[in-house]
């Protein structure tokens, strides 16, 4: 039996009685409008849901929430398990699921709504004040709802709608925008989502190989090791460049063990210009504590220059600073000087296979992404 309602507040919707157009296909008619609200602690959701009825389809119902369009129908397949229900989900130590024809869905939500507004024609008999509870199960596609009203129980189905279209569809020329973040909205892959994806991991890759060719041939050319004691430094060291505007690398090492020192490079060129004087420290720790055993620091640093001209240079090196650190005795006794020439940087190759490669697996895990930020939306808590 249809019943009739009228002389309500009527709540804010584009849509209204009467109105005719076509959902995926199929013509329908709206006929009624129901004011909905769902209150949980201090916060308050509405939206209207509008009856509609095919000659064809029979009811169902177009919900208006935000901008966003949703489509509810009565949802006759099977489920495994057959029903879920609030007493399922409140002793369940996971979130519940339930296997469909289209899929398996997840626990989302429990919800208590009530009916704030009625206006035309049901094929069932709304009553304002009534309270309808939800478990919502949710996968990407739709949302299954397992309802109890007070005399009966039923599922329904219910999935996003391209509300552009739609609103077209039944003649609104101005309508809402769509605002805020809408759960039942599926992930849709981009249409050169797959493209950027695979084209990212590709430079990723063609990034690495290339870094690690450019790593394994540097420093082809000379190189020279010098170890000195303490007591003979300073020391001047030859430095023999055959490959100019190559990068040359000055590698040092120092014995140093709870201690440190800061060992200065000098750098002159063939010609005795002076092409730089800088340093670095050298420093390593080690002790236990009540976590066990730890230890910090390097014993080995380097700088870096690029030769303007072939020939011989000259390094001087020099302990400036030196200290121990909880122990007595010499900072250190022995450093190590390493020169070589050819030197390739590998590592700008590696930012930009980096790069690559979160820009790619990004892309991969976008449809995880908007998932996860959908079920954030429920209230399921592992608490």
């Amino acid at each position: 039996m249809l019943r009739t309602f009228s002389d309500l507040e009527r709540p804010v919707s584009p849509f209204s009685i009467g109105m005719t157009g076509m959902i995926e296909g199929i013509p329908f008619t709206i006929i009624g409008t129901l004011g909905m609200m769902e209150q949980w602690k201090k916060r308050t959701w509405t939206w209207v849901d509008h009856q509609l009825y095919s000659q064809t389809h029979g009811y169902a119902y177009l919900t208006v929430e935000n901008g966003h369009l949703s489509f509810t129908r009565r949802y006759r397949g099977v489920t495994r398990p057959g029903w879920i229900g609030t007493l399922l989900v409140e002793t369940s130590e996971t979130p519940p699921k339930v296997e469909a024809a289209d899929g398996t869905y997840t626990y989302f939500e429990t919800s208590s709504s009530t009916i704030t507004f009625v206006e035309g024609e049901f094929n069932w008999t709304p009553q304002i004040g009534a309270q309808v509870v939800s478990v919502s199960m949710l996968n990407n596609a739709a949302m299954l709802g397992f309802q109890e009203a007070a005399t009966e129980e039923e599922i329904w189905r219910t999935h996003y709608l391209p509300a552009e279209k739609v609103y077209a569809s039944f003649g609104i020329t101005d309508p809402p925008k769509p605002k805020g973040f809408n759960v039942l909205k599926p992930y849709v892959a981009g249409r050169h989502q797959k493209f950027l994806a695979s084209a990212a991991a590709i430079f990723a890759l063609i990034a690495f190989v290339m870094s690690f060719t450019a790593v394994s041939l540097s420093g082809r050319g000379t190189v020279e090791i010098h170890k000195f004691d303490l007591d003979q430094l300073p020391q001047e060291i030859a430095f023999d460049v055959s490959q100019k505007d190559r990068l040359a690398r000055i590698r040092l090492w120092a014995n140093v063990d709870n201690s440190w020192a800061f060992i200065g490079v000098g750098v002159t060129d063939p010609d005795d210009v002076p092409v730089f004087e800088s340093g670095r420290t050298v420093e390593r720790y080690s002790g236990r504590d009540k976590d066990g055993a730890w230890s910090e620091g390097r014993r080995t640093s380097e700088l870096r220059f690029i030769p303007r001209q072939t020939g011989t240079y000259l390094v001087e090196v020099i302990v400036e600073e030196a200290e121990t650190w909880q122990r007595t005795g010499s900072p250190l006794s022995q450093v190590q000087v390493v020169t070589q020439e050819g030197v390739t940087n590998g590592r700008w190759l590696q930012f930009v296979g980096l790069v690559f490669a979160l820009f790619g697996l990004y892309h991969l895990l976008r449809p995880h992404l908007h998932w996860k930020r959908r079920m954030k939306h429920g209230d399921w808590s592992d608490d």
